[in-house]
């Protein structure tokens, strides 16, 4: 038996449920294929089922940031089994299999926009899953090459020596984005509708400066908090008690240092603190309390994407509601609701 799963505006989201309804009851192995990847949400690493997942690395995917490579740096170290496809021809499979039992085929990627925002359609397949289906995924998998951690290093440090020239790549784009735009008929943007007086809206500082460097050059701590949903600072810091103030629903605008913003989350959970004792840290370096709030990055961009701040924040974790800061949340959410994601 089929399933229809299709999305249209205002509704609620169809492949949002299914997926995790599909990946949260899997007993023994998932296997995923996805042309794009951002989202780690999706995959339980903890529950002891195995997890393989098929996706393309191309140098384009990666520059835009349409695959996340803190994305699948978390998902690698927390034993999910990785392989990688070519470029050339371009893998643009979604399909979602679990238990080889049951599956969902779609045009949604593992991405936060393709689960949450995008108008999709897909098929989930109740009962016994076509072997035809598990056949190709074993046909693709073997031909694929394995991600290893020198090769996501190496991919880093390839991506990051373009980041001086795409400045310029990227106004173009803006502007060419924008006289698509004026051609047709756009709807509203969901970004642009956060800012609606109900919701508080905060800036967190990824660290850059105190973090740690991983292998590959990039930021312990900036890349903790893009995998594992949430931002954090650790004491000493200055305005702890703004941190206190988060909400459930509330708006994160995440900080990197000579960058800009890079991401766009919503609170899901307030403030916790970990003392190491009675509740782990997430961060191995630090040995002060880490405060957290729980965050869903709704969007993310290849730091060369980032949203320029001509005055950079000098705060850890600071509230922005106020009026005076009108204009930085309005051009934060213009911005990122023009540069769109897979």
């Amino acid at each position: 038996m089929t399933k229809i799963l299709v999305e249209s505006y205002n509704s609620e989201r169809v492949h949002n449920k299914e997926l995790k309804q599909l990946l949260s009851n899997a007993e023994l192995n998932i296997d995923v294929a996805t042309a794009y990847l951002t989202d780690t949400n999706m995959i339980d690493t903890t529950n002891g089922v195995k997890v393989r997942l098929l996706t393309s690395v191309s140098s384009a995917d990666l520059i835009s940031g349409a695959t996340s490579l803190e994305a699948l740096r978390w998902l690698l170290t927390n034993k999910v089994n990785i392989r990688v496809l070519p470029s050339y021809p371009k893998f643009h499979a979604k399909v979602y299999i679990a238990d080889k039992r049951k599956a969902i085929i779609s045009s949604a990627n593992l991405t936060h926009n393709g689960v949450n925002n995008n108008i999709e359609v897909g098929v989930a397949l109740e009962g016994e899953t076509p072997q035809e289906l598990c056949d190709w995924y074993e046909t693709i998998w073997q031909q694929a090459s394995p991600l290893t951690i020198d090769l996501l290093n190496s991919l880093s440090q390839n991506i990051g020596e373009f980041e001086s020239e795409l400045s310029l790549v990227k106004r173009k784009m803006r502007s060419l984005d924008k006289r698509i735009n004026s051609l047709i008929d756009i709807l509203p943007s969901k970004l642009l509708e956060l800012d609606n007086r109900s919701r508080k809206f905060f800036i967190c500082n990824s660290d850059r400066r105190n973090g740690t460097k991983t292998a590959d050059g990039g930021y312990l701590h900036e890349e903790l908090m893009l995998s594992l949903g949430v931002a954090m600072a650790w004491e000493n810091f200055s305005y702890p008690q703004h941190m206190s103030r988060a909400s459930v629903g509330d708006v994160v605008f995440l900080f990197a240092k000579r960058k800009g913003i890079i991401a766009i989350g919503l609170v899901t959970e307030p403030v916790t603190i970990a003392d190491g004792v009675s509740k782990e840290r997430f961060s191995r370096v630090a040995d002060t309390r880490e405060w957290r709030v729980s965050v869903d990055w709704i969007t993310q961009r290849n730091k060369s994407f980032a949203y320029h701040l001509d005055n950079p924040p000098l705060w850890t974790f600071t509230d922005i509601s106020d009026s005076k800061y009108a204009v930085l949340r309005s051009s934060v959410l213009s911005y990122f609701s023009e540069v769109g994601s897979a």
